[in-house]
């Protein structure tokens, strides 16, 4: 079986491991948990660890409004409260730079 990402084929996700310096195991992990490739492929060059529900913000993933907020020096209490009330990461993150 071949393996397409970013336009370019590979035989065998080990090889698109290799290319891109990432642990095939997490590939296969998250692949056996349902995720996509190229979820997969991003989770594992993000080097996204933890549990839980994922947080998108600037097309970086996170695993929690703390680790948002400690990236973008924002008390990560005002923007996980802003998290639930805002319909997006978007507006709760430039809802917390406003307050």
């Amino acid at each position: 079986m071949a393996y397409c990402y970013e336009g370019k084929t590979y035989e065998t996700i080990k090889e698109l491991a290799e290319e891109y310096g990432i642990d095939r195991k997490r590939i296969y992990s998250f692949r056996h948990r349902g995720w996509s490739l190229e979820e997969a492929i991003r989770m594992c060059i993000d080097d996204v660890r933890g549990r839980g529900r994922l947080f998108e913000y600037n097309g970086k993933l996170y695993r929690s409004p703390k680790a948002l907020a400690e990236e973008y020096g924002l008390p990560w209490n005002s923007l996980s409260h802003y998290m639930q009330r805002c319909k997006t990461v978007e507006e709760a993150v430039k809802s917390c730079k406003e307050a």
